[in-house]
């Protein structure tokens, strides 16, 4: 079974696991709201963030596709960034260990603490396990909708997938207004759903 924020369950699962203090439940959202992968939040360091222009820029060294990536911040992430401890031992953005080391333990938080929590408060369990990369295609598939046809290519910048076609080789325009725009109306989209389940 695919998972995307569509399943009643995982409308739930979004707005209980709001409750948990944990720097997991920061990741979570972060994934959310931007779509990117877990590995990506995981080594995210402050270097990267710039607040004041909304800005996440991973650099080409630790991307995927070994190309730079820069991904938007709407004011929910940011709010999330600001509000994050920042350890005086490293630069991890989201860290257990004073940013010394990056957060690790999120796919056992997803098979037994969150669940846990859920079952403890709605009396149900989840009606299907689901994984991190759930967050991704529920975000992505969810501004594919917004879009409709012809948002594939904004998609794809979103993703941070490569685009070796012979247009992308001459338009060098980052489109980094309408991934904004995308992302700002995902996020009031994921609002709307946290506060209905």
């Amino acid at each position: 079974m695919t998972n995307t924020l569509r399943d009643r369950r995982f409308r739930h699962t979004f707005s209980d696991q709001l409750t948990l203090e944990t720097v997991q439940v920061d990741k979570t959202r972060l994934m959310l709201l931007t779509g990117c992968r877990a590995g990506e939040w995981a080594r995210a360091r402050w270097p990267w963030v710039n607040l004041k222009q909304g800005l996440l820029s991973i650099p080409a060294s630790e991307y995927k596709t070994n190309r730079p990536h820069a991904v938007p911040l709407v004011p929910e992430a940011v709010a999330i960034l600001e509000n994050s401890f920042r350890g005086g031992k490293g630069d991890y953005v989201l860290s257990t260990t004073e940013g010394e080391k990056p957060i690790r333990g999120l796919a056992k938080f997803y098979q037994m603490r969150l669940p846990s929590a859920i079952l403890t408060k709605q009396g149900a369990a989840l009606s299907a396990p689901f994984t991190s990369h759930d967050l991704r295609r529920s975000a992505v598939t969810h501004i594919a909708e917004s879009l409709g046809i012809g948002g594939e290519p904004l998609i794809k910048r979103l993703l941070g997938h490569a685009d070796g076609s012979v247009t992308a080789i001459y338009n060098r325009y980052g489109y980094m207004r309408e991934m904004r725009a995308a992302l700002e109306a995902w996020a009031r989209e994921l609002t709307r759903y946290s506060l209905s389940a």
